[in-house]
């Protein structure tokens, strides 16, 4: 598991 991935998709998610 990447966490910086992780927290790359989580900032897109939260991209509107």
């Amino acid at each position: 598991m990447d966490i910086v991935h992780l927290l790359v998709w989580y900032r897109k998610k939260e991209e509107k």
